[in-house]
């Protein structure tokens, strides 16, 4: 903690010499996993066009969720996710909370499960499931699932880019766990998200970064703009 203490004075004293010579925006790197990528990043390069504020630097990636926090050595903001329930991020970077985001079932609209207004785990007995790979966030909510409806998943499809989970979903009838908020169906009109009836099962979509970046007036603004958006993806 010592060593972290000292690249936060160092931080500090670099950002307050920024500030005196004028030299306050700059560029910074945000990498993001893929579904809140396509959510955020549009909205976040349209902001930092604007000539007061810094610029921005993406990179997505696909990446199990305990190598999220690896990311912060090479990007100063970290857009990761992890399951409610699941542990917490290590003490060595530093986390802003932005999002908590339900889980849902995407059925296709001819689907007998698309009639229901929510979803029980009994619903899902015997269903085929499109899921992601294991060791993804996603892959345990697909287990805590089948074990409240005492039945093992049938998974038939893994896939982690969501749209193309989306398209098989579509074309098959199979079922799928899709983020609320960031799920992006407007190219598949067929499916529909319904609501699954443990609303408490869902993913928290956090900022990463080590401890000396948030130091940065640049790094606090791009963080700002980031928060900014994800709160806006609710009231959508």
């Amino acid at each position: 903690m010592a060593a972290i203490d000292v690249e936060v004075a160092l931080e500090r004293a670099g950002a307050a010499v920024a500030r005196f010579q004028g030299d306050h925006v700059g560029t910074v790197s945000v990498a993001a996993f893929h579904s809140v990528g396509l959510a955020v990043f549009g909205p976040l390069i349209a902001a930092s066009m604007s000539a007061d504020q810094p610029g921005v630097r993406l990179s997505g990636f696909d990446v199990a969720q305990g190598d999220f926090p690896l990311l912060t050595a090479d990007h100063d903001l970290v857009l990761a996710h992890r399951l409610s329930g699941s542990p917490a991020w290590p003490e060595s970077v530093r986390v802003e909370p932005l999002l908590f985001e339900p889980l849902d079932i995407a059925v296709r609209r001819d689907h007998p499960l698309a009639t229901k207004a929510v979803i029980d785990p009994a619903d899902l007995h015997d269903e085929a499931w499109v899921a992601v790979h294991e060791g993804f966030p996603l892959e345990q909510a697909l287990s805590v699932i089948a074990g409240i409806g005492g039945s093992e998943a049938r998974i038939l499809h893994r896939i982690n880019e969501f749209s193309v989970a989306a398209a098989v979903v579509e074309a098959s009838g199979c079922v799928a766990l899709m983020p609320r908020y960031t799920t992006y169906l407007r190219d598949h009109s067929q499916l529909v998200l319904r609501p699954f009836a443990r609303p408490e099962l869902g993913r928290h979509i956090d900022c990463l970064a080590r401890p000396e970046t948030l130091e940065r007036a640049n790094a606090q603004a791009v963080l700002s703009q980031i928060r900014s958006i994800t709160e806006a993806l609710t009231r959508n």
